[in-house]
């Protein structure tokens, strides 16, 4: 009898064994997948931040002509309202 109990013994100690090796398989591509990501993510951080430059010149452009075209028609209609002012006014001598 003691050698069935050594029998049996010995095949859970391998069914152990083989799970063991089972598990630190999928833990390693675990690991390998985990990598993969940080990889994609930290590509993913530096797209974005070359984006956010990129829209931030693009927002400043837009900004600075649109406020560029609103004092040249500021001027113009200052101008516009200086001549009808001089005209109703007349010359001053």
């Amino acid at each position: 009898m003691p050698e069935a109990d050594s029998s049996l013994m010995l095949t859970i100690l391998k069914d152990l064994q083989k799970d063991m090796r089972h598990h630190r398989t999928m833990l390693l591509h675990l690991v390998e997948l985990v990598r993969r990501n940080d990889r994609r993510f930290d590509e993913i951080e530096r797209r974005l931040s070359d984006a956010r430059a990129d829209l931030e010149l693009m927002l400043k452009a837009e900004f600075l002509g649109r406020l560029t075209h609103f004092e040249t028609l500021t001027d113009e209609r200052i101008a516009q309202f200086e001549d009808r002012h001089s005209v109703v006014e007349g010359p001053h001598n």
